[in-house]
């Protein structure tokens, strides 16, 4: 299941995502999605989960969480066509 993650800190990581997470189940990747010419977070990421039940319970517990001292957005990622 890949999740949307928003309104992280800007000092977020890939591992620190990665750490949060796994407390639901196996991480196949985390990917905070950086700026390409500053080469600093924009501010959101991608988790992928191996689960789809993990990833519905993770997205339950952790939206509208606080996070790095920022209330985060966590939703499942729409699709593109």
């Amino acid at each position: 299941m890949k999740i949307y993650v928003s309104n992280l800190s800007f000092q977020a990581v890939d591992n620190d995502l990665r750490k949060l997470f796994s407390a639901f189940g196996v991480v196949s990747a985390a990917n905070v999605v950086m700026d390409n010419y500053t080469r600093r977070s924009r501010g959101f990421a991608f988790i992928d989960m191996e689960d789809r039940n993990a990833g519905e319970t993770a997205v339950a517990s952790l939206h509208n969480s606080t996070f790095m001292q920022k209330t985060i957005q966590v939703r499942e990622a729409s699709v593109s066509k």
